[in-house]
């Protein structure tokens, strides 16, 4: 491992320590090689995160090279666990969600006079209501939205699942129950008439708002709201889905609503529409005013 960076060298470290740990634990009455056990070392971790499996592909390569010098290559059990590692990606495990009532604390909190304050209750109404992934959200711009009579229609240039493809549509109903995040989205962008961004910093409205920024203003306000959660900006997108099924939604336009890859046929066959994603896109409608 001498040809490693320090840093790659002291996790590599630690992975192989923690798989030492792991091997002891075993109570094994037969003999079986570091090579043999190693897949299904793997195949146990595989699901922790997406960086770890990245750890994990790297952590394959490096012991299969050694293995390698051998002679005989990597083992074919090694091999298929390494396929099946770079295939699969394990769920994402989000931290907890928001119900209703909660949610509803943040459309009190758009409408704040303190621009901080507005801002948060606006992104995150905009998230919920749009399901959309917080990249997504923080980097559009005005031009990326258009208003109609019906709804506001959201503009996705670049998502986590489409980098090259066409723009995606996200549609968003006005509401008449006195919770409507298209009303809320106007409001907040007349307070930022002199940026380009939806959501700019304060310190430079020519950028947008980051994310880690926007994480740590989200921590304070979830304080001050006391709302006692473990709450990122992505449990929204997830909260939404989770009210939208609750509500009645069906299957097919939820993952036409939330634009997740459930069936490439499907996407290619039916597209988003006002009609198309009416339950999730009204789906605030639920929330009592």
């Amino acid at each position: 491992m001498s040809a490693l960076a320090a840093s790659t060298r002291k996790l590599y470290e630690g992975e192989y320590a923690k798989y030492c740990d792991w091997r002891k634990s075993l109570v094994l009455d037969f003999v079986i090689s570091d090579e043999e056990l190693l897949p299904l070392y793997l195949r146990s971790v595989a699901g922790d995160s997406r960086s770890k499996s990245a750890i994990i592909n790297a952590a394959v390569s490096f012991f299969g090279k050694k293995k390698a010098s051998s002679g005989n290559g990597v083992s074919p059990l090694l091999g298929l666990v390494m396929k099946s590692i770079s295939k699969k990606a394990p769920v994402v495990k989000h931290k907890e969600q928001v119900v209703q009532e909660e949610v509803r604390k943040f459309y009190d909190m758009a409408w704040s006079s303190d621009r901080k304050e507005s801002r948060m209750g606006t992104l995150v109404l905009l998230l919920y209501s749009g399901y959309l992934r917080p990249s997504e959200a923080l980097a559009l711009k005005k031009e990326d939205l258009e208003f109609t009579g019906e709804n506001v229609v959201v503009s996705i240039k670049k998502s986590k699942r489409n980098q090259n493809g066409p723009v995606e549509k996200v549609f968003i109903s006005r509401l008449s129950n006195g919770i409507c995040p298209v009303v809320i989205l106007e409001k907040w962008m007349e307070k930022v008439a002199g940026s380009d961004f939806i959501f700019p910093s304060f310190s430079g409205i020519d950028r947008p708002w980051s994310y880690d920024a926007a994480q740590k203003e989200l921590k304070n306000i979830l304080e001050k709201l006391d709302i006692k959660k473990k709450i990122t900006l992505h449990s929204f997108r997830g909260s939404a889905a989770t009210a939208a099924v609750e509500a009645g939604c069906s299957e097919a336009e939820l993952d036409r609503g939330c634009r997740w890859n459930a069936s490439s046929s499907k996407k290619s066959y039916v597209r988003a529409t006002p009609k198309s994603t009416a339950t999730v896109s009204s789906i605030l409608k639920n929330i009592g005013a």
